[in-house]
C-alpha cells in the first residue's frame, strides 16, 4: 500500500450515503484530501466556486441529477478533471456508457476491505499523474512552438541568400512541378481511394508494423487507433485466428487471402465491448528491394453481419420446424374432424335416394352440433360464395347467415396480416384451388362487419361429394384474444421481477460496503467501536426497512379483502387521518373541498394510500413556502370517483415524473423509494389508476386517483 508521502491527492466524494460518505474519508485520509458531497449539484457548486481537485470519484445512481448527467457537467466545467464512479451496480452496459462520457475508470463497490482501498488509491493514482503528463506535454509544445519560430526566422535569412540560386533553377523547378503536379493528382486518387474505402485497410512493413491505415481501421475498432509501435505479426487477433503460418509466405512477395476467422476483442482487451467478429483479409505486396517485399497492403472484410444473420436463420428455422411440428399436429386433430364431418356429408347424400326422412334427421343433428361448437364454422360452395354460418362465426364475423349468403367469402370473412395492415390469403379459397386443407398465416385479424378487430386461428379444408369431387370448402376459425392477453400478462410480470432485482442490486450492496468497511475498522481498532458502531447499527436498520418494505409490495394488492369492501366518507377519513399523521413540529393544512365523493373499497388499505400521498407531500416542502398547503378535490363520472391531492411544494422534474412509481426510485434525501410504488399497487387492487403531475421543479405536484364506486 502506497505511503502518504507518495500518494496525497485532493479528491471531491459524490455520494447520497452520508455513512459511506464517512466511511471514505476515514478509510482514505492517510492518502487524500477528501471533501465530500451528497449528490451532484453540490458538486457543480463547489466546482463553480474555484476549488481545485485533482479528481472526482462518484456514485452513479444519485437522486435527482444522475452519475451520468453529473459526469457531462463536470467535463463542461473541467474537461480535464478525472472522473472516477464507484458504485454498487455493477452493469456492463452502464460502464460502457460512463466510458463513452470520458469517466477515467469504472469500480464496482465489493466487500474486500483494505484490497479495495488499494485498488481506487491505484486508479486514482493513475488518473490524476495521466493527466499532470498531459499538462507538461503541453507546455513542451508551447517550448517546441517558441523554438520553431526562433528557427523560422533563421530559415528566412538563409533564404533572401539562395534567392539568386533558385532563379537559376526555376525552369527546371517548372518542369520538375508539372511532374510533380501529375504525381500529386495520382497520388490523391490513390490516397483518396485508400482513405474513402468502406473495407479497413493499412500498410505494413515485412516486420508486420504499421505504416499507415485508413479511418475504416479506427471504426473497426470503435476509434482506437492501431500504435505505429505494435507489429500485426504479434498482434492477439492475429494469433488468435491462426494465421502466423502466412507470415513467411507473405515474405516472399505472394498476394495471400487470409481465411475466415472467428475473434472478440473482449477476450484481449476487457475494456472492449463484447462483440463477437468473423473477419477475413487479403494481403498484397507493393514495394520490392533487392527482389524482396518491402511494404503490404492488408486490406480486411468484416462477415460478422453475414455469419450472425445465418446463425439467427437458422435458430429461426428451427424454432419454426419446432412449431410446424406443434401446427401440424393440432391442424392433423381439426382436419381430422373436419375429414370425418365430410363422410358423414358423404353417406347423408347416399342415404337421401332411399330415405329423405332420414337426411332431415341428420341434418338437423349437424345443424345442433354445428351451433353447439365454440369454434367458427364457414361453408363455401365451388366458387367461394357463403352458404352457411354457425351462430360462434355470425358473432366473430358480425354477418348473419341470411346477410352472408351466396357472398363472397372474401368480403364475409376479411382478414388482414396485424403488422402490415395487407390483406391476408383466405384458407377456404386456397383449399378450393389446391384441393387440400389450408392453414392461416401467423399474426391475423379478422375484421367483423362493424370494423371491430379479432385476432384469430384457423384451417380450412375442401369438401368433396361421393366421387371426391369438391363440392365446396368448410372454414373453421376461433377467437385467441383471452390467449394473447395471458401472454401480455407474463411478459409484464416478468418486467416487474426485472425492476425489483435491480433495486435490490443497488439498495442493499451500498449498505453492506459501508457496514463490512466499518466492521474491519473496528477490527484492526477495538477502541473506533463507539465512534463506528452506531453507524453499522444504522445501516442495518435501513437493510431491514428496505426489505420490510420490498416485502410489503410485494404482497400489497393481494390482501385486498373482499369482506371488508365497504362505503368510505372520504372527508371524514382525511381529517382523522391527517390530525394522527402530521408532526407537531411540521407547519402543513390539508383543505378538503365539499367536492370530493365517498368511495368504495377496503378501509384499512385506502388509508394507506391516502397516508403515503400526504405525507410524500410534507416530504418534498418547498424551501421557500413556510407552510405545506395540500388542497384535496374531486368529482364523478360514469360510475367512477377521481380524488386528486395538489400541494406547492417543490414539485417533480420533467426527467424523474415517469420514474417515481418504479420500487425503490426516490428524489428525496433519506426516501425508502416504497411509499408511491405501495399507493399505485393499492390503487390498481381497487381496479382504479393513479397518475401524477408537476408544472416543473420548485412548482408543486398534483397525484389523481380515479377509482370505480
Amino acid at each position: 500500500m502506497p505511503e502518504k508521502t507518495q500518494v496525497y491527492y485532493r479528491i471531491l466524494h459524490i455520494d447520497d450515503n452520508k455513512q459511506f460518505l464517512k466511511l471514505f474519508s476515514v478509510m482514505f485520509k492517510r492518502y487524500f484530501d477528501v471533501t465530500s458531497v451528497e449528490d451532484g449539484e453540490q458538486a457543480l457548486a463547489v466546482l463553480k466556486n474555484g476549488v481545485k481537485f485533482d479528481a472526482v470519484i462518484s456514485d452513479y445512481d444519485l437522486p435527482g441529477l444522475s452519475g451520468l448527467d453529473t459526469l457531462k457537467r463536470i467535463k463542461e466545467i473541467k474537461s480535464d478533471l478525472p472522473v472516477i464512479f464507484f458504485t454498487g451496480q455493477g452493469n456492463e452496459e452502464v460502464a460502457r456508457n460512463a466510458f463513452l462520457l470520458g469517466v477515467s475508470d469504472y469500480i464496482t463497490k465489493e466487500i474486500g476491505g483494505m484490497a479495495q482501498v488499494e485498488k481506487i488509491v491505484n486508479s486514482v493514482t493513475r488518473a490524476v499523474e495521466s493527466n499532470r503528463l498531459r499538462e507538461d506535454k503541453d507546455i513542451a509544445l508551447q517550448e517546441v512552438k517558441r523554438h520553431k519560430e526562433n528557427l523560422e526566422e533563421v530559415v528566412q535569412e538563409r533564404s533572401r541568400e539562395i534567392v539568386e540560386l533558385n532563379k537559376k533553377l526555376e525552369a527546371e523547378i517548372e518542369e520538375r512541378k508539372k511532374i510533380e503536379a501529375e504525381l500529386i493528382a495520382k497520388n490523391r486518387t490513390l490516397d483518396n481511394i485508400f482513405e474513402m474505402n468502406p473495407y479497413p485497410m493499412m500498410i505494413i512493413d515485412r516486420d508486420g508494423y504499421i505504416k499507415r491505415y485508413n479511418q475504416a481501421i479506427v471504426d473497426s475498432t470503435n476509434g482506437a487507433h492501431p500504435p505505429a509501435s505494435h507489429s500485426l505479426f504479434n498482434d492477439p487477433f492475429f494469433l488468435a485466428c491462426g494465421y502466423s503460418p502466412y507470415i513467411e509466405e507473405l515474405k516472399l512477395g505472394k498476394p495471400v487471402v487470409l481465411p475466415e476467422a472467428y475473434y472478440n476483442v473482449h477476450d484481449t482487451y476487457p475494456h472492449f465491448p463484447d462483440k463477437p467478429q468473423y473477419k477475413t483479409a487479403v494481403v498484397f505486396p507493393l514495394e520490392h528491394k533487392d527482389g524482396k517485399p518491402e511494404l503490404f497492403l492488408v486490406m480486411q472484410e468484416d462477415r460478422t453481419e453475414r455469419r450472425l444473420a445465418e446463425q439467427a436463420l437458422e435458430k429461426a428455422n428451427e424454432e419454426l420446424r419446432k412449431m410446424n411440428e406443434e401446427l401440424e399436429i393440432k391442424i392433423k386433430t381439426r382436419v381430422a374432424s373436419i375429414e370425418e364431418s365430410n363422410e358423414e356429408f358423404r353417406k347423408e347424400i347416399e342415404m337421401r335416394k332411399a330415405a329423405e326422412q332420414e337426411l332431415h334427421r341428420q341434418k338437423a343433428w349437424l345443424s345442433a352440433t354445428l351451433a353447439g361448437i365454440g369454434d367458427g364454422v364457414i361453408a363455401t360452395d365451388t366458387k367461394g360464395n357463403v352458404v352457411f354460418l354457425n351462430p360462434e362465426a355470425e358473432k366473430l364475423t358480425g354477418w348473419t347467415t341470411e346477410e352472408a349468403q351466396g357472398l363472397p367469402i372474401r368480403k364475409v370473412f376479411e382478414i388482414i396480416n396485424e403488422y402490415t395492415g395487407n390483406e391476408a390469403q383466405n384458407p377456404a379459397l386456397k383449399a378450393l384451388s389446391d384441393g387440400k386443407k389450408s392453414l392461416l398465416a401467423n399474426h391475423t385479424i379478422l375484421i367483423s362487419k362493424s370494423g371491430g378487430r379479432i385476432p384469430i386461428d384457423d384451417c380450412a379444408a375442401p369438401i368433396r361429394d361421393e366421387n371426391a369431387k369438391i363440392s365446396g370448402a368448410v372454414l373453421v376459425f376461433r377467437d385467441i384474444t383471452k390467449e394473447r392477453a395471458v401472454l401480455n400478462e407474463l411478459e409484464a410480470k416478468n418486467n416487474e421481477l426485472q425492476d425489483f432485482a435491480y433495486v435490490v442490486s443497488h439498495d442493499l450492496k451500498t449498505p453492506l460496503f459501508t457496514i463490512y468497511g466499518f466492521m474491519e475498522i473496528i477490527e484492526k481498532d477495538p477502541s473506533s467501536y463507539e465512534e463506528y458502531f452506531p453507524v453499522v447499527k444504522s445501516e442495518v436498520t435501513k437493510m431491514e426497512a428496505f426489505i420490510s418494505n420490498m416485502l410489503k409490495l410485494c404482497s400489497t394488492g393481494k390482501f385486498i379483502n373482499e369482506n371488508r369492501l365497504e362505503p368510505i366518507e372520504t372527508r371524514k377519513l382525511l381529517k382523522s387521518l391527517f390530525g394522527f399523521i402530521k408532526p407537531a413540529e411540521v407547519e402543513a393544512e390539508l383543505i378538503i373541498k365539499d367536492d370530493v365523493p365517498d368511495l368504495f373499497g377496503d378501509i384499512q388499505r385506502m388509508e394507506e394510500a391516502f397516508m403515503n400521498i400526504i405525507v410524500n407531500a410534507m416530504n418534498n416542502k418547498h424551501p421557500e413556502n413556510p407552510k405545506t398547503i395540500i388542497t384535496v378535490e374531486g368529482s364523478r363520472y360514469d360510475g367512477r370517483a377521481v380524488v386528486s391531492f395538489r400541494d406547492n411544494g417543490k414539485g417533480i422534474k420533467p426527467e424523474t415524473i415517469n420514474k417515481i412509481f418504479q420500487p425503490g426510485f426516490t428524489a428525496t434525501q433519506g426516501g425508502t423509494g416504497f411509499g408511491l410504488p405501495i399507493v399505485k399497487k393499492i390503487i390498481e387492487a381497487h381496479g382504479g389508476r393513479i397518475t401524477a403531475h408537476s408544472d416543473g421543479d420548485g412548482k408543486g405536484a398534483v397525484f389523481t386517483i380515479d377509482v370505480p364506486v
